[in-house]
């Protein structure tokens, strides 16, 4: 079976805790690469939360300032960076397929795949959506959105992040005073601010469902069913 003709389970958006998704992503990866799952694509939203990957330390994190502002800290299985989230304010994805003898494509392959197919969705919300360097998308110069992967023998696990709404929210100031504990100047917080960018920015008409349908259509080739998870 190719890529292209994997019919994938979509477990549909739901507002989660981090540690349940975490989980979410550890258990899959391991049934799916055991072929006792079918290839799955889960939406996410989080509760408010930073995810670290893997081999980030957590010190990088201001912890107090975390507790302070209610938001959670969690280790992915996955690599990338540390990341933000917070809610109905952003949407995330997951997707796990098996690796076969029969994919002749590298890991690295699978993952501008399926950046392809994340680009083609926000394209199909009437945005044109480029990547810069390995992880980031970028919607009119600013960034929208970023990926990771994580490979094992059996399984490939994709996810990344897309910023939907955060009009008249101050990301950039509790981004920065979350990540790190040394100090930062006005000037690094206008920075950041300078270089994010947002669905609803761009088309105020866009709701969530709509990315939800462009998502699952795009990142699945229209072949799917919706499913769940047992306990």
């Amino acid at each position: 079976m190719s890529l292209e003709e994997i019919v994938w389970r979509v477990i549909p958006a739901d507002m989660r805790d981090p540690g349940i998704i975490v989980a979410m992503d550890e258990v899959l990866q391991d049934f799916v690469g055991r072929r006792l799952s079918p290839p799955t694509l889960v939406l996410h939203h989080w509760k408010p939360s930073i995810s670290i990957a893997r081999p980030q330390d957590v010190s990088d994190i201001n912890q107090d300032k975390c507790n302070a502002y209610g938001v959670s800290i969690v280790r992915t299985t996955g690599g990338g960076c540390a990341v933000f989230h917070d809610g109905y304010r952003d949407m995330s994805y997951s997707a796990f397929f098996p690796v076969e003898e029969k994919i002749s494509k590298s890991s690295t392959e699978f993952y501008y795949e399926f950046c392809d197919r994340l680009a083609k969705a926000v394209a199909s919300l009437g945005m044109d959506i480029e990547m810069r360097g390995k992880h980031d998308f970028h919607v009119e110069g600013r960034k929208m959105g970023g990926n990771a992967q994580r490979l094992t023998r059996d399984c490939v696990m994709q996810h990344g992040i897309l910023l939907f709404d955060y009009t008249n929210y101050p990301i950039a100031e509790k981004t920065i005073r979350m990540m790190n504990n040394r100090a930062y100047s006005d000037a690094d917080i206008e920075e950041l601010r300078s270089r994010l960018t947002w669905v609803k920015k761009h088309r105020p008409e866009v709701k969530l469902e709509d990315i939800y349908k462009a998502l699952t259509e795009n990142m699945t080739l229209g072949s799917y069913f919706t499913g769940s998870l047992s306990e």
